[in-house]
Protein backbone atom coordinates (compact mmCIF):
# COMPACT_ATOMS: atom_id res chain seq x y z
CA UNK A 1 0.00 0.00 0.00
CA UNK A 2 1.31 3.63 -0.89
CA UNK A 3 0.23 6.66 0.69
CA UNK A 4 1.12 9.86 -1.28
CA UNK A 5 0.60 13.53 -0.98
CA UNK A 6 1.94 16.81 -2.39
CA UNK A 7 2.19 20.35 -1.79
CA UNK A 8 2.53 23.73 -4.03
CA UNK A 9 3.32 26.85 -2.57
CA UNK A 10 2.80 29.44 -5.63
CA UNK A 11 3.68 33.20 -5.84
CA UNK A 12 1.56 35.37 -7.88
CA UNK A 13 3.39 34.75 -11.10
CA UNK A 14 1.85 36.96 -13.15
CA UNK A 15 0.92 40.76 -14.11
CA UNK A 16 -2.69 39.36 -14.11
CA UNK A 17 -5.47 40.48 -16.02
CA UNK A 18 -3.96 41.27 -19.30
CA UNK A 19 -2.11 37.84 -19.58
CA UNK A 20 -5.49 36.42 -18.97
CA UNK A 21 -7.44 38.92 -21.92
CA UNK A 22 -4.12 38.44 -24.33
CA UNK A 23 -4.06 34.53 -24.34
CA UNK A 24 -8.50 35.21 -24.61
CA UNK A 25 -7.42 37.01 -27.98
CA UNK A 26 -5.58 33.39 -29.31
CA UNK A 27 -6.03 30.02 -29.66
CA UNK A 28 -3.86 28.46 -26.84
CA UNK A 29 -2.99 24.49 -27.75
CA UNK A 30 -0.57 24.78 -24.31
CA UNK A 31 -1.59 22.39 -21.21
CA UNK A 32 -1.46 23.22 -18.08
CA UNK A 33 2.32 23.24 -17.15
CA UNK A 34 2.30 25.32 -20.36
CA UNK A 35 4.40 28.25 -19.00
CA UNK A 36 2.33 31.01 -19.89
CA UNK A 37 -0.78 28.97 -18.94
CA UNK A 38 0.79 28.35 -15.24
CA UNK A 39 1.15 31.97 -14.97
CA UNK A 40 -1.97 32.80 -15.58
CA UNK A 41 -3.65 29.88 -13.78
CA UNK A 42 -1.36 31.34 -10.99
CA UNK A 43 -3.20 35.34 -11.43
CA UNK A 44 -6.79 34.18 -11.62
CA UNK A 45 -8.83 35.07 -8.66
CA UNK A 46 -10.81 32.03 -6.88
CA UNK A 47 -13.92 32.29 -5.05
CA UNK A 48 -13.11 32.81 -1.12
CA UNK A 49 -14.48 34.14 1.87
CA UNK A 50 -11.69 36.69 2.03
CA UNK A 51 -12.13 38.92 -1.45
CA UNK A 52 -8.76 41.06 -0.54
CA UNK A 53 -5.52 38.78 -1.44
CA UNK A 54 -2.74 39.47 1.24
CA UNK A 55 0.04 39.52 -1.77
CA UNK A 56 -2.04 42.04 -3.58
CA UNK A 57 0.48 44.60 -3.90
CA UNK A 58 2.61 42.19 -5.47
CA UNK A 59 0.06 41.05 -8.33
CA UNK A 60 -0.93 45.29 -8.97
CA UNK A 61 3.31 45.82 -9.14
CA UNK A 62 3.55 42.62 -11.26
CA UNK A 63 1.16 43.76 -13.59
CA UNK A 64 2.38 47.30 -14.18
CA UNK A 65 5.76 45.65 -15.14
CA UNK A 66 3.74 43.19 -17.65
CA UNK A 67 1.52 46.32 -19.00
CA UNK A 68 4.95 48.56 -19.22
CA UNK A 69 7.51 45.67 -20.69
CA UNK A 70 5.34 42.67 -21.62
CA UNK A 71 7.70 40.71 -19.10
CA UNK A 72 5.85 38.04 -16.94
CA UNK A 73 7.40 35.85 -14.92
CA UNK A 74 6.54 33.53 -11.86
CA UNK A 75 8.30 31.12 -9.22
CA UNK A 76 6.88 28.15 -7.16
CA UNK A 77 7.92 25.10 -5.14
CA UNK A 78 6.35 21.78 -4.81
CA UNK A 79 7.11 18.65 -2.38
CA UNK A 80 6.06 14.94 -2.60
CA UNK A 81 6.11 12.51 -0.16
CA UNK A 82 5.05 8.80 -0.94
CA UNK A 83 5.31 6.13 2.20
CA UNK A 84 4.51 2.40 1.99
CA UNK A 85 3.99 0.17 4.68
CA UNK A 86 6.35 -2.38 3.39
CA UNK A 87 10.34 -1.74 2.56
CA UNK A 88 11.48 -1.37 -0.79
CA UNK A 89 14.01 -3.69 -2.43
CA UNK A 90 16.27 -1.04 -1.45
CA UNK A 91 15.44 -1.42 2.34
CA UNK A 92 13.72 2.40 2.85
CA UNK A 93 9.67 2.51 2.67
CA UNK A 94 9.28 6.26 2.01
CA UNK A 95 10.61 9.21 -0.46
CA UNK A 96 10.34 12.79 -0.46
CA UNK A 97 11.56 15.35 -2.94
CA UNK A 98 11.01 18.84 -3.60
CA UNK A 99 11.60 21.46 -6.63
CA UNK A 100 11.92 25.02 -6.85
CA UNK A 101 10.77 26.28 -10.42
CA UNK A 102 11.01 29.81 -12.20
CA UNK A 103 9.71 30.50 -15.32
CA UNK A 104 8.67 33.32 -17.40
CA UNK A 105 7.49 34.78 -20.99
CA UNK A 106 8.80 38.00 -22.73
CA UNK A 107 6.74 39.69 -25.55
CA UNK A 108 9.35 41.32 -27.70
CA UNK A 109 7.40 41.11 -31.45
CA UNK A 110 4.04 42.78 -31.65
CA UNK A 111 3.21 43.24 -28.12
CA UNK A 112 -0.71 44.55 -27.82
CA UNK A 113 -1.22 42.33 -30.78
CA UNK A 114 -3.13 39.08 -31.77
CA UNK A 115 0.66 37.97 -33.30
CA UNK A 116 3.22 38.73 -30.38
CA UNK A 117 6.54 36.86 -30.29
CA UNK A 118 7.63 36.22 -26.82
CA UNK A 119 10.78 34.26 -25.30
CA UNK A 120 9.77 31.73 -22.93
CA UNK A 121 12.07 30.24 -20.06
CA UNK A 122 11.66 27.79 -17.25
CA UNK A 123 15.07 26.77 -15.18
CA UNK A 124 13.96 23.96 -12.24
CA UNK A 125 16.10 22.73 -9.37
CA UNK A 126 15.04 19.55 -8.18
CA UNK A 127 16.38 17.82 -4.89
CA UNK A 128 15.62 14.93 -2.52
CA UNK A 129 15.14 14.68 1.04
CA UNK A 130 15.74 11.37 1.61
CA UNK A 131 17.79 8.71 0.89
CA UNK A 132 15.88 7.79 -2.50
CA UNK A 133 13.84 9.93 -4.41
CA UNK A 134 9.72 9.36 -5.33
CA UNK A 135 11.30 9.33 -8.74
CA UNK A 136 12.27 5.89 -8.83
CA UNK A 137 9.95 4.57 -5.42
CA UNK A 138 7.62 2.91 -7.53
CA UNK A 139 10.11 0.40 -8.97
CA UNK A 140 11.92 0.26 -5.62
CA UNK A 141 8.14 -1.39 -4.51
CA UNK A 142 8.06 -3.29 -6.84
CA UNK A 143 5.61 -1.15 -9.16
CA UNK A 144 6.27 -1.61 -12.92
CA UNK A 145 5.46 2.13 -13.52
CA UNK A 146 6.19 5.65 -12.57
CA UNK A 147 5.30 7.66 -9.88
CA UNK A 148 5.61 11.62 -10.08
CA UNK A 149 8.64 10.97 -12.77
CA UNK A 150 9.51 14.63 -12.21
CA UNK A 151 10.58 14.54 -8.71
CA UNK A 152 14.15 13.47 -8.55
CA UNK A 153 17.76 14.38 -7.73
CA UNK A 154 18.61 15.91 -10.74
CA UNK A 155 19.85 19.46 -8.77
CA UNK A 156 19.09 22.57 -11.55
CA UNK A 157 18.49 22.09 -15.12
CA UNK A 158 16.77 23.79 -17.89
CA UNK A 159 13.48 22.48 -19.01
CA UNK A 160 12.47 25.38 -21.83
CA UNK A 161 13.94 28.34 -23.73
CA UNK A 162 12.03 28.58 -26.75
CA UNK A 163 10.30 31.07 -29.31
CA UNK A 164 6.73 31.06 -29.12
CA UNK A 165 5.22 33.08 -32.45
CA UNK A 166 1.27 33.63 -33.14
CA UNK A 167 0.51 34.13 -36.34
CA UNK A 168 -2.71 34.73 -38.16
CA UNK A 169 -4.44 37.16 -35.59
CA UNK A 170 -3.72 34.55 -33.02
CA UNK A 171 -5.09 31.37 -35.01
CA UNK A 172 -2.52 29.62 -35.21
CA UNK A 173 1.45 29.27 -32.99
CA UNK A 174 4.86 28.26 -33.65
CA UNK A 175 7.35 27.03 -30.94
CA UNK A 176 10.85 26.83 -31.57
CA UNK A 177 14.02 25.85 -29.27
CA UNK A 178 14.04 23.67 -25.62
CA UNK A 179 10.52 22.36 -25.84
CA UNK A 180 8.83 20.02 -23.13
CA UNK A 181 6.28 18.09 -25.86
CA UNK A 182 4.04 17.29 -22.83
CA UNK A 183 3.00 21.17 -23.37
CA UNK A 184 1.24 20.36 -25.97
CA UNK A 185 1.26 16.79 -27.06
CA UNK A 186 -1.61 14.63 -25.96
CA UNK A 187 -2.66 17.24 -23.42
CA UNK A 188 -6.24 17.31 -21.11
CA UNK A 189 -6.85 19.65 -17.82
CA UNK A 190 -5.36 16.54 -15.34
CA UNK A 191 -2.07 15.69 -17.33
CA UNK A 192 -0.44 17.34 -15.34
CA UNK A 193 1.49 16.02 -12.16
CA UNK A 194 1.36 18.85 -10.02
CA UNK A 195 -2.32 19.80 -9.77
CA UNK A 196 -3.31 16.38 -11.57
CA UNK A 197 -2.56 12.32 -10.72
CA UNK A 198 1.03 11.45 -9.74
CA UNK A 199 0.42 8.10 -11.09
CA UNK A 200 2.08 8.61 -14.65
CA UNK A 201 -0.54 6.18 -16.44
CA UNK A 202 -2.99 9.44 -15.90
CA UNK A 203 -0.31 11.55 -17.77
CA UNK A 204 0.54 12.31 -21.72
CA UNK A 205 0.67 9.12 -23.60
CA UNK A 206 -1.35 7.19 -20.69
CA UNK A 207 2.35 5.41 -20.22
CA UNK A 208 1.86 3.72 -23.57
CA UNK A 209 3.33 6.80 -25.46
CA UNK A 210 7.17 7.39 -25.76
CA UNK A 211 7.93 10.84 -24.18
CA UNK A 212 10.88 12.43 -24.97
CA UNK A 213 13.04 14.01 -21.47
CA UNK A 214 12.32 17.67 -21.56
CA UNK A 215 14.32 20.54 -22.77
CA UNK A 216 14.53 18.85 -26.15
CA UNK A 217 15.36 20.54 -29.02
CA UNK A 218 12.54 20.80 -31.45
CA UNK A 219 9.76 22.52 -33.06
CA UNK A 220 5.95 22.32 -32.57
CA UNK A 221 2.68 24.38 -34.38
CA UNK A 222 -0.48 24.31 -33.82
CA UNK A 223 -3.45 26.13 -36.39
CA UNK A 224 -7.22 26.34 -35.83
CA UNK A 225 -8.81 24.85 -39.03
CA UNK A 226 -12.01 26.13 -37.93
CA UNK A 227 -13.88 27.78 -35.23
CA UNK A 228 -14.10 24.45 -33.62
CA UNK A 229 -11.19 21.80 -35.35
CA UNK A 230 -7.38 22.17 -34.51
CA UNK A 231 -4.00 20.38 -35.71
CA UNK A 232 -0.87 20.35 -33.78
CA UNK A 233 2.28 19.20 -35.49
CA UNK A 234 5.64 18.36 -33.96
CA UNK A 235 9.50 17.44 -34.33
CA UNK A 236 12.02 16.85 -31.56
CA UNK A 237 15.18 14.81 -30.32
CA UNK A 238 13.91 11.83 -29.03
CA UNK A 239 16.51 11.08 -26.44
CA UNK A 240 18.10 14.14 -24.22
CA UNK A 241 19.56 15.33 -20.95
CA UNK A 242 17.99 18.10 -19.56
CA UNK A 243 20.61 18.65 -17.31
CA UNK A 244 22.81 18.91 -20.44
CA UNK A 245 20.18 20.58 -22.08
CA UNK A 246 22.72 22.65 -25.14
CA UNK A 247 23.94 19.53 -26.44
CA UNK A 248 21.03 18.47 -27.76
CA UNK A 249 21.03 21.24 -30.32
CA UNK A 250 23.96 19.96 -32.48
CA UNK A 251 22.12 16.21 -31.75
CA UNK A 252 19.09 17.24 -33.74
CA UNK A 253 21.18 17.78 -37.04
CA UNK A 254 23.52 15.43 -36.36
CA UNK A 255 21.75 12.30 -34.72
CA UNK A 256 18.61 12.10 -36.60
CA UNK A 257 16.88 10.60 -34.35
CA UNK A 258 13.50 11.88 -33.33
CA UNK A 259 10.04 11.60 -31.73
CA UNK A 260 7.25 13.24 -34.17
CA UNK A 261 3.51 13.55 -33.67
CA UNK A 262 0.51 14.97 -35.45
CA UNK A 263 -2.90 15.57 -33.68
CA UNK A 264 -6.07 16.35 -34.77
CA UNK A 265 -9.15 17.51 -32.41
CA UNK A 266 -11.83 19.38 -31.76
CA UNK A 267 -12.52 21.92 -28.87
CA UNK A 268 -15.71 24.43 -27.82
CA UNK A 269 -13.24 26.73 -26.94
CA UNK A 270 -10.18 27.96 -28.30
CA UNK A 271 -8.66 29.81 -25.26
CA UNK A 272 -8.38 26.75 -22.91
CA UNK A 273 -8.14 23.94 -25.62
CA UNK A 274 -7.01 21.48 -23.03
CA UNK A 275 -9.60 21.85 -20.62
CA UNK A 276 -12.30 20.76 -22.86
CA UNK A 277 -11.45 18.79 -26.45
CA UNK A 278 -11.41 15.27 -28.00
CA UNK A 279 -8.31 14.59 -30.09
CA UNK A 280 -6.31 11.55 -32.06
CA UNK A 281 -2.45 12.04 -31.47
CA UNK A 282 -0.46 9.72 -33.80
CA UNK A 283 3.01 9.76 -32.80
CA UNK A 284 6.66 8.07 -33.86
CA UNK A 285 10.08 7.79 -32.44
CA UNK A 286 13.12 6.82 -34.15
CA UNK A 287 15.14 3.46 -33.18
CA UNK A 288 18.59 4.52 -31.17
CA UNK A 289 21.49 2.43 -30.78
CA UNK A 290 23.67 4.41 -28.35
CA UNK A 291 20.45 4.58 -26.04
CA UNK A 292 19.45 0.93 -26.77
CA UNK A 293 16.04 1.79 -27.71
CA UNK A 294 14.03 0.45 -30.48
CA UNK A 295 11.63 2.63 -32.45
CA UNK A 296 8.16 2.79 -32.43
CA UNK A 297 5.00 4.54 -33.14
CA UNK A 298 1.01 4.22 -32.01
CA UNK A 299 -2.16 6.46 -31.83
CA UNK A 300 -3.70 8.18 -28.61
CA UNK A 301 -7.08 8.99 -28.16
CA UNK A 302 -8.25 11.27 -25.31
CA UNK A 303 -11.49 13.12 -24.99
Amino acid sequence: MLFCTSKTVTSGMLAGLLMASSLGQAANFGGPDAVENTIADDAARVPSLVQERLLEPWFQWKQGLQDDTGFSFGLDYSSVYLKSNEDGFSGDDSAASGMLRVFGSWDLVGRGTPNTGALVWKIEHRHRYTDGSPQGFGFDQGYVGLIEPPFSDEDTRLTNLYWRQRLGGGKGTVVAGMLDVTDFVDVYALASPWTGFMNFVFSTGSAAMFVPNDATTGFAGGAMLTDKIFLIGSLANAYTDPTEPFDTVGDFFSENEYFSSVELGWTRGQNRIYQDNAHLTLWHVDESAPAGTPGGWGVAFNY
